[in-house]
């Protein structure tokens, strides 16, 4: 952020921060953040930690567990105060936490600290780019994986027949690739979608635009009308049906809030 300041730069477009099955655009919630985001510098400033290791600079990120015993030990140094019994209010992240912790096993309340550490230290990053007058463009997948806390908890909201997906998202056939893509994420059931006006939809945009300044729209082109794969087929049994079209995007600016400039389409 201060390099971009010192630079005259105004906007910084970051990939999707929201908790994700190992890839950036494979969220398994899109109120969660991922928890490889915590800083253990914040956590040793704000005393819940004493000295964090330190690891040997690489040419990438490594994505593994060894924050896991700073997380824990700040989880049990930490005492409840009134803005943490605030956010956990929040149902979203209770579903996020329930669904976690019946895959990992630690207590519910352990990911619901872990979700207010991430949202604390990211508004705070936030504010401190605004203040140097540099506005954050977050970046929006355009569905969940399969398994899920958007399927499990929306299930009207996606493609399927006697509890079980129907079709899968991805793209036809092209020149890099003979089969297409299949991306592990299930399609929207736009009609079912259409009955209460998008609210699952312009909820979600709802609080993105909270999280950053301007939302990029991922596979803008999927809400006009999107590829869809009968599930156990590749891509070349796939075919377009429409999206959810000017119908969603009618409900959503209805709120004079969200105007056209806080998207970006591509």
């Amino acid at each position: 952020i201060d390099i971009l300041s010192e630079n005259g730069i105004n906007y910084w477009e970051i990939l999707p921060i929201n908790a994700c099955n190992r890839l950036p655009y494979s969220p398994i919630s899109y109120y969660a953040l991922e928890e490889d985001y915590i800083s253990l510098d914040k956590l040793k400033e704000d005393g819940l930690i004493e000295n964090p290791e330190k690891r040997e600079s690489k040419d990438r990120a490594v994505y593994d567990d060894y924050k896991e015993k700073y997380y824990k030990e700040a989880f049990a140094k930490f005492k409840k105060n009134t803005e943490y019994k605030e956010f956990i209010k929040s149902k979203e992240i209770n579903k996020y936490a329930e669904f976690v912790s019946k895959i990992k096993g630690e207590r519910k309340e352990y990911y619901l600290f872990l979700q207010y550490i991430l949202y604390k230290q990211w508004m705070e990053l936030k504010n401190y780019a605004n203040s140097k007058n540099i506005k954050i463009i977050g970046d929006m997948p355009v569905y969940p994986v399969f398994n899920s806390v958007e399927t499990i908890n929306n299930p009207k909201c996606f493609e399927m027949k006697n509890g079980k997906f129907t079709f899968e998202a991805g793209v036809p056939p092209d020149y890099f690739n003979s089969e297409g893509q299949k991306w592990n994420s299930p399609v929207y059931n736009v009609e079912n979608m259409k009955k209460d006006k998008f609210k699952y939809l312009v909820k979600r945009f709802k609080h993105y635009l909270k999280l950053f300044d301007k939302v990029r729209v991922d596979y803008f082109r999927g809400y006009d009308s999107f590829f869809k794969i009968p599930i156990g087929k590749t891509g070349k049994e796939g075919f377009y049906t429409d999206g959810v079209s000017y119908g969603f995007f009618d409900e959503l600016f209805k709120d004079e809030n969200i105007k056209v400039e806080n998207l970006i389409i591509e």
